[in-house]
């Protein structure tokens, strides 16, 4: 994992798979990359488990699940790109980040925009379709 910190996750948020699951109860685990949204949380005396929707016969550590949102990655828009734009692709469209802005690097109000590729859609110029982690998510 890069920058990413691991901070706790709550359900409902999308993760990908970086790491085999901890326990396997049945089945054949998820393979490393796919994308899973957290549908329960387990606690025992020193250990949180995450079970992600359709592979609940897996518990995975924290570590072992990335919130980081990287190049090649296909998300969904679930919100308005950062900068108005011409053509705004519609809520649900899926399109694929080609590239991560930094914006007040080495503040502590630093955060990251994501430029998407949307198929149909120019890419345009460096502020065309881009967006927070705020309004995508993980497909």
């Amino acid at each position: 994992m890069t920058s990413e910190t691991l901070n706790d996750l709550k359900i409902g948020d999308h993760v990908k798979i970086i790491g085999l699951p901890k326990y396997i109860i049945e089945g054949p685990f998820a393979p490393i990359g796919t994308i899973g949204k957290v549908s329960k949380i387990k606690f025992n005396s020193s250990n949180k488990y995450y079970y992600l929707e359709n592979y609940e016969d897996h518990l995975y550590e924290r570590e072992n699940l990335s919130c980081e949102i990287e190049i090649g990655d296909n998300m969904s828009v679930n919100g308005h790109s950062c900068y108005s734009q011409d053509i705004e692709p519609p809520p649900g469209s899926i399109g694929t980040v080609i590239q991560i802005r930094q914006r007040y690097k080495n503040t502590p109000n630093a955060y990251n925009q994501y430029k998407l590729s949307f198929h149909g859609i120019p890419d345009g110029d460096d502020l065309t379709n881009l967006y927070t982690s705020n309004n995508i998510t993980f497909v």
